[in-house]
């Protein structure tokens, strides 16, 4: 053990992973199990390696016997001490698995506790519908939250070349990005942001996540230049882009999303046979786009966190359209009034119209028998009005509060004065959604 405690001073917990970029050639699914190096095959600090095996009906159990087994790899070995084994599972609705683990798992200390630990993580967090691994001995949780990226605070390479990418598909439902691990080796000197998007363009191993981008796209180039990556993509990007705004969204943040994972990428500019992408469907896309992580689904939901849409503006247009995402009730006393904060302050969307301040809009919320009372500063209607959007945001409003369960109706006053959204008496003009143009 002298060795791996000395490796490990030096390089904290270097993750190997050599698992190749395709799925297996036959057979499927499957599921990479993680186990520990042997201490006579412990190299440039790495500690823990993938051994890829067929996952079975139930790839939760098949992983769970795999780790209780001997490798089979040779140099590989079970990341617990003899006699010290998964008895026993659970998979909370929130995509928790709490794994229970004999005794002698509190035995573990320094960083083979740390590599038995994420041995577990990269392997079961790799499996469909778990978002987080926990363990518990004797009924009690002693190691909680592992998440399969906490890995990556380490380095995850075993030479410069051995990756570990993190990419974007859209999820079962269509509202959100759900992320997906791929692992392959490059070459000395290839391009990251080319292998990204061949592993995003080729698609999701598994069968809860699908490509957000159309079909047969091809990608013609990518680099990046200072922290923005240019990537140009086939005319198919273009010519076969969703129907649906939702769609269309998802599609571009996959690749955005996916590229800005890497730690040089900080902004996205899509060229479409080298010419920049302006409009897309119905959206119109600035010249570079950063990540946003609201188009992605969280990797656990906490508690007091649920589903909700935003109705929010198109560029150049008069139209709402819903946008997902989560909202918080932590801190407040209702969802409406989460979801108001949100709406006015928390919503970064720079492929869709402004309709509010760009500073923090206060404002005041109170409910009373079904109706939602929303009090804005005047300087703040003011600014609305100004930028011609005073109407619209009162729509925004009222379309994203009437969601709620027992709000039938909004009102939106001001808070010292008697502005109102272009001059209009919301409180009389709309309840519910009556008026209000959605697509």
């Amino acid at each position: 053990m002298t060795e791996i405690r000395r490796f490990a001073a030096v390089f904290l917990l270097l993750v190997l992973l050599s698992s190749c970029a395709a799925p297996a050639e036959e057979g499927g699914p499957f599921v990479d199990v993680y186990y520990m190096l042997a201490e006579d095959q412990v190299s440039s600090g790495a500690l823990v390696r993938s051994e890829r095996a067929e996952a079975g009906s139930d790839a939760i159990a098949s992983a769970v016997a795999r780790l209780n087994a001997s490798p089979a790899t040779p140099g590989l070995r079970r990341p617990f001490p003899a006699g010290v084994g998964i008895t026993g599972r659970t998979l909370m609705p929130d995509g928790e698995l709490v794994l229970d683990l004999s005794a002698g798992y509190l035995t573990l200390s320094g960083i083979e506790k740390s590599a038995a630990d994420y041995c577990l993580a990269l392997t079961f967090c790799g499996l469909d519908g778990v978002e987080a691994v926990s363990v518990r001995v004797n009924g009690v949780i002693v190691t909680s939250g592992l998440l399969a990226e906490d890995a990556l605070l380490y380095d995850s390479e075993v030479t410069p070349y051995d990756k570990r990418l993190k990419l974007y598909f859209a999820d079962e439902g269509g509202r959100y990005l759900g992320i997906e691990y791929h692992s392959l080796t490059v070459s000395e000197g290839a391009s990251l942001e080319r292998c990204v998007m061949e592993e995003l363009l080729r698609g999701s191993y598994g069968d809860k996540l699908y490509s957000a981008i159309p079909e047969n796209t091809r990608l013609l180039s990518v680099y990046t230049e200072n922290g923005l990556c240019t990537v140009d993509l086939s005319q198919e990007f273009l010519v076969g882009k969703p129907a649906s705004i939702a769609d269309s969204r998802l599609a571009v943040y996959s690749v955005v999303n996916s590229l800005c994972s890497l730690s040089d990428v900080n902004e996205v500019t899509i060229l479409v046979d080298g010419r920049r992408l302006e409009q897309y469907g119905e959206l119109s896309l600035p010249p570079s786009l950063s990540a946003n992580e609201s188009a992605a689904s969280p990797a656990v939901v906490g508690r007091g966190e649920r589903d909700a849409n935003f109705f929010i503006a198109l560029r150049d247009s008069d139209h709402l359209t819903p946008v997902p995402a989560k909202i918080s009730t932590a801190g407040y006393i209702s969802e409406a009034l989460a979801a108001a904060d949100k709406l006015l302050n928390g919503l970064h969307e720079p492929m869709f119209r402004s309709l509010f301040p760009p500073e923090e809009t206060e404002f005041e919320l109170r409910l009373s028998d079904g109706t939602c009372f929303v009090l804005l500063h005047a300087d703040d209607i003011a600014w609305c009005n100004a930028h011609g959007c005073g109407n619209l945001a009162a729509q925004s409003i009222i379309a994203t509060l009437t969601q709620f369960r027992g709000i039938t109706r909004v009102s939106i006053g001001c808070i010292d004065g008697s502005s109102t959204l272009d001059g209009i008496n919301i409180s009389s003009r709309y309840t519910a959604k009556n008026d209000i143009i959605v697509r």
